[in-house]
C-alpha cells in the first residue's frame, strides 16, 4: 500500500507559537488521517506523520511510505547518530532537541520493526501535500 505523508507548520521554529498539522493520504488522494498536533517544528511533524502511517494505518499489504522531507526520511531510515544517542542517555541534550531525538528514535524503531519502505519524493509528487494544500 502506498501512503503519502506531510506536515504543515505555521510559525516554524518559534517554540510556543508553532501550529502543526500532520496528514496521511493514499495513492488515490484519499485523506486517511489528519490531526492538529500543536507546537512542533515542521521536521518533527513530518516524522510524526511517518509514525502515524506506520502505527495507525491498518492494511494487510506492506506499506510504502513517501515523504517530501529528506530529513524525516533519512532520520527514519538511519535513526540517531552515536553521539546523539549518548547525549540523550546522559541527559546532556535538553528540550526542545531531546523532543526531536525522541521522535527520531520512535520513527526509526517502528521502521525497523515493521516491513515497510520509507522513501523521499519531490514536493510536487507528494499526494498528502496536495491534499493538505487544496483540502
Amino acid at each position: 500500500m502506498k501512503l503519502y505523508v506531510d506536515a504543515t507548520t505555521l510559525h516554524n521554529g518559534k517554540r510556543g507559537f508553532q501550529k502543526t498539522t500532520i496528514y496521511v493520504a493514499d495513492e488515490n488522494g484519499k485523506l486517511l488521517f489528519s490531526e492538529y498536533i500543536g507546537d512542533y517544528t515542521i521536521n518533527e511533524g513530518e516524522l510524526r506523520a511517518i509514525i502515524v502511517a506506520i502505527e495507525n494505518i491498518k492494511t494487510n499489504e506492506s506499506k510504502h511510505i513517501f515523504s517530501d522531507s529528506q530529513i524525516a526520511v533519512n532520520r527514519t531510515l538511519k535513526g540517531l547518530t552515536e553521539y546523539e544517542t549518548q547525549a540523550l542517555k546522559l541527559g546532556i541534550v535538553k528540550f526542545p532537541k531531546n523532543q526531536f531525538f525522541e521522535i527520531v528514535q520512535k520513527a526509526h524503531k517502528l521502521f525497523t520493526e515493521n516491513s515497510c519502505v520509507v522513501e523521499w519524493v519531490p514536493r510536487e509528487q507528494n499526494i498528502a501535500g496536495m491534499v493538505a494544500e487544496f483540502g
